[in-house]
């Protein structure tokens, strides 16, 4: 490969702070990070790991990369993800309309360390990733879809004052490993719409449940 240039198994370095895009070797360390994730994402390839300082990111609007990619987020626990429209329309409530398509058609993405913010709307999540892992993320606000083959959230923080702290929407299974869900409602609504491929399954192990409602 040509210098700067990655290839499958690289890891790729964002600094939504201090980065510069247009600097030599951009992205080959964290001191020449990228500033913009869309195009550390652009310049990724399969297999490739993406470092986000820490800062704020999303990738809702974006094309999709059609990549199978790992984010992992810092270690202070100050890499912030915003899934979906910031500007949500009410008038297409209770549609896709306001979901996040940036990894439609990925066939495996995963996430560490990263704190999602979910903004506040009906059907939110990220659309159409065959299949997602979650590895000590916090997610704040009700989330739907992740993995529409499955999802695995190991040690993440579900933080959620509305009617459910996630649906699961179109997968056949979820896996909860020592999570923590902090509610005041319920927890899982698990359910897919039309016949069903496979039977649906939902592990949950080792997980804690700190639900003022007490409502399960």
């Amino acid at each position: 490969n040509e210098e700067g240039t990655p290839s499958a198994g690289s890891t790729i370095y964002v600094d939504a702070t201090n980065g510069d895009d247009d600097q030599a070797d951009v992205g080959t360390a964290a001191d020449k990070a990228y500033k913009t994730l869309e195009k550390a994402v652009t310049a990724a390839v399969s297999g490739d790991t993406i470092r986000l300082s820490e800062g704020k990111y999303s990738t809702y609007g974006n094309a999709s990369p059609k990549k199978s990619l790992t984010f992992v987020g810092a270690e202070s626990g100050k890499t912030e993800w915003y899934i979906g429209s910031p500007t949500p329309d009410q008038q297409k409530e209770g549609t896709e309309y306001n979901g996040d398509y940036s990894f439609d058609g990925c066939k495996n993405i995963t996430f560490q360390k990263i704190k999602f913010n979910v903004y506040p709307s009906n059907y939110k999540g990220f659309i159409r990733i065959d299949n997602v892992v979650l590895d000590e993320c916090e997610i704040n606000g009700f989330s739907t879809y992740w993995g529409s083959q499955t999802t695995t959230f190991r040690k993440t923080v579900f933080n959620c004052f509305s009617d459910y702290a996630l649906w699961y929407y179109t997968g056949h299974e979820m896996t909860f490993d020592g999570c923590t869900f902090n509610n005041k409602g319920k927890i899982v609504h698990a359910y897919r719409e039309g016949p069903a491929e496979k039977p649906l399954v939902l592990n949950f192990k080792n997980c804690t449940v700190n639900n003022t409602a007490h409502n399960k």
